[in-house]
């Protein structure tokens, strides 16, 4: 009787086993190799050493195998000589048509604050139209869209030169002019 145990217990561990290395599937366990090498002679020393140069912190900013990507820092702008401000460059990133009004957008790179404003100027021979909103801060930008925004209807066919500006009490700046067809 107690081989019977015995054996209906291994019988089980055993099924268990077999049911269990079923869950593994078709796994490849590599085997494992060992190569022998036999030691390259080497030179002996000279009277002094160099020092090996390290890696500059520049040299590995992006390297794919660290899985971590890093963007070069963005300097600040700051006032030179008499300047109260400093002059920021103001990039356009969007503008068109939405709902009715002719929006756009703008990044200030570098300028990171909420008290700024931006100001949306559309230019047609005499006629001048504006909008006006806050600067948005970001992580590394101020960003303006808010409340850039003028209506179709104020607005005739035909081109238009579009310039966005940013004014704070310590920056600056204009975008460069582009011109738009308004139909």
């Amino acid at each position: 009787m107690r081989r019977t145990a015995r054996a209906a217990a291994l019988a089980a561990a055993s099924a268990a086993v077999l049911a269990l290395s079923g869950c593994l599937g078709d796994v490849d366990v590599p085997t494992p190799s060992v190569t022998a090498t036999a030691p390259s002679p080497s030179a002996t020393a000279s009277g002094t050493a160099s020092p090996t140069p390290s890696a500059t912190p520049s040299d590995d900013r992006n390297d794919p195998g660290d899985g971590v990507a890093t963007d070069d820092p963005i300097a600040t702008p700051t006032p030179t000589g008499d300047q109260e401000r400093a002059t920021v460059n103001v990039s356009l990133t969007r503008y068109g048509t939405e709902g009715g009004s002719f929006v756009a957008a703008a990044v200030i790179a570098g300028v990171v604050e909420s008290t700024g404003t931006c100001t949306m100027t559309l230019t047609s021979g005499a006629t001048t139209l504006t909008a006006s909103g806050a600067g948005a801060p970001s992580a590394t930008t101020t960003d303006c869209a808010a409340g850039l925004a003028i209506p179709l209807s104020s607005l005739s066919s035909g081109t238009w030169t579009l310039v966005i500006s940013y004014d704070s009490a310590g920056f600056a700046g204009s975008s460069s002019p582009e011109q738009v067809t308004i139909s």
